[in-house]
């Protein structure tokens, strides 16, 4: 009995442990969504959100990720990320120019949530989705096209996930036909360890 005690003790020794999934933050400084959405027939027009919150579990041991990001629709900006900022902010933080069919007072945060994102730095990965946007709530196919880290590194991880997405199913006509009715979703998220 006392050798069967000794022989689990060191079988247990010797098993590879096993991490627990990491908990990062989202790094609000180097996250960036962003959307794209034809305009008149030629053109795009650009967007971008500078200001977001949540958090990306990595599972290591499963090379999974679960998604939660917050993303406040009162950020919006309109150009390319990166352009000269043009855009004046009102005294309570919302630009000027954040238009109306967002509903922004009423809607100040749009959701990304994603359970089981599959990590492979090599090639894109498609993963399902829940958008919250403007109230209304849809599931999306996302796919991840750069993920970078396996395991978090010290300065947590970097991915990079897009989406297509109608945004007549999220109560948004506006413009239509002269805008287009297909957005393209771009989601930059970094991470940070906490």
């Amino acid at each position: 009995m006392r050798h069967a005690i000794l022989l689990a003790v060191a079988l247990n020794l010797a098993a590879p442990a096993i991490a627990a999934p990491a908990d990062l933050a989202i790094d609000p400084e180097r996250t960036l969504p962003r959307f794209t959405i034809d305009r008149f027939g030629f053109g795009s027009l650009h967007g971008f959100f500078v200001r977001s919150t949540g958090n990306v579990v990595v599972d290591a041991a499963t090379r999974t990720a679960a998604i939660d990001l917050q993303v406040r629709t009162t950020s919006m900006r309109l150009g390319k990320a990166g352009a000269p900022e043009t855009v004046q902010d009102r005294a309570d933080g919302t630009p000027d120019d954040v238009p109306s069919f967002l509903e922004a007072e009423a809607h100040p945060v749009m959701t990304l949530k994603a359970k089981s994102v599959r990590i492979d730095a090599a090639r894109a990965t498609p993963a399902v989705a829940e958008l919250t946007f403007r109230g209304v709530t849809r599931p999306v196919a996302l796919t991840v096209i750069d993920w970078r880290c396996d395991p978090p590194g010290p300065d947590g991880c970097f991915a990079v996930a897009t989406a297509q997405v109608r945004r007549s199913e999220f109560g948004v006509t506006v413009g239509y036909p002269f805008v287009g009715d297909d957005v393209t979703l771009r989601f930059e998220l970094a991470t940070r360890r906490r």
